[in-house]
């Protein structure tokens, strides 16, 4: 388990489908590159509250990536291994992290804003293992969602001593049924079949950042700053905090 807990900030919008080729033409010109896009993500709640009236999240989140985790990063040696990998699990990577109910306080008033920690689970690579993990921790599915479309890459106008850009998200959300070991995914489709349904716009940095800025890494009051300023430069989008 790592480490210790950073905070997202994140601001949400809805656009409408006939909007999205001029949206994405003008993105087009900002962005250091847009992408293909299709994540699932499974929300585990504790069972139990160590504080009554406050649940406690698990997200195990499945990405879609170019090319089989396993032979792409070298996990696994030869042959062999290669085989072992479960069918369900080959082209996704899996990351398992802990996220808090939107916070709350002036300070964050802005944009919604939730504590993260990532869980390193050692020798844990595949779904089925990382699930029974959870269950051991005490957790239990609540509700599962499919996010497909277009994750644009923008540039982070901070000093950051590792990599860090601002993520835009441009997807269709779609409810899922519970985890099924046996149930396959359907076939991923690069451009979102045609629907009057709105898209979900995500902003968010590419990682989350520490509550205060220490070490070259941006803390919360700068990464909000040059968000809302990112924001206001995509021009026809009513940016929103999603709270009620």
């Amino acid at each position: 388990m790592s480490n210790q807990p950073t905070l997202l900030p994140s601001l949400l919008a809805l656009q409408s489908p006939t909007s999205l080729p001029l949206l994405l033409s003008r993105l087009s010109l900002q962005a250091l590159h847009i992408q293909p896009y299709h994540i699932r993500d499974d929300i585990y709640s504790a069972t139990t509250s160590v504080i009554p009236g406050q649940l406690r999240n698990l997200r195990l989140r499945a990405e879609r990536v170019a090319s089989p985790s396993y032979t792409a990063k070298g996990k696994g040696k030869g042959k062999g291994r290669a085989q072992e990998v479960d069918e369900a699990d080959e082209g996704r990577e899996y990351t398992l992290t802990y996220i808090s109910p939107p916070m709350n306080g002036r300070e964050y008033a802005e944009m919604s804003v939730r504590a993260c920690i990532g869980l390193e689970v050692a020798g844990e690579s595949t779904r089925k293992e990382i699930e029974g993990f959870i269950q051991l921790l005490g957790f239990k599915h609540s509700h599962s969602y499919t996010r497909t479309g277009y994750l644009v890459h923008l540039p982070l106008p901070l000093p950051s001593s590792t990599p860090m850009t601002i993520h835009l998200a441009i997807t269709r959300l779609s409810m899922d049924q519970p985890p099924d070991s046996t149930a396959q995914e359907p076939p991923p489709t690069p451009t979102p079949a045609p629907t009057s349904e709105p898209y979900l716009l995500t902003l968010q940095p590419s990682r989350p950042v520490q509550a205060v800025s220490a070490r070259g890494e941006p803390g919360l009051e700068d990464m909000m700053r040059v968000m809302r300023d990112v924001a206001d430069r995509i021009e026809g989008v009513q940016w929103e905090t999603g709270r009620l």
